[in-house]
């Protein structure tokens, strides 16, 4: 009974940490939405396993819509701070959770001078 409780306790407080990881990545300071990356990256670590393809799937969409490439628009000069902190975080994450059945989708993205060392995209 017991095991139970601490299990659902865990459960409403990854529950938590995700819902205010995801508050931060709306943040306008690049500072709080990098703070939210790595806050979605220690969640997905230590978490469990059925927050973990939703973080990569939220990292993913979060580096699509700030790196997008734009026809017409000249690329930026550098990667964002909070972009290579997304690119990192996924980097790091292992390929079990990304998953086959969904592979990494960074389609349609414009990095210049991004910084991906021992990242791993095979996927």
């Amino acid at each position: 009974m017991s095991s139970i409780l601490a299990q659902r306790a865990q459960t409403r407080d990854s529950s938590g940490r995700f819902t205010r990881a995801l508050e931060l990545l709306g943040e306008e300071t690049a500072t709080a939405r990098i703070a939210g990356i790595y806050a979605l990256e220690s969640l997905r670590r230590d978490g469990e396993a059925t927050l973990r393809g939703a973080i990569v799937e939220v990292l993913s969409a979060f580096v699509r819509r700030r790196a997008r490439w734009e026809i017409g628009f000249a690329p930026v000069e550098r990667t964002a701070g909070d972009v290579q902190a997304a690119l990192t975080a996924l980097g790091r994450a292992p390929q079990d959770d990304v998953g086959a059945d969904r592979p990494l989708d960074l389609h349609g993205i414009a990095l210049r001078e991004a910084y991906l060392p021992l990242c791993h995209f095979e996927r």
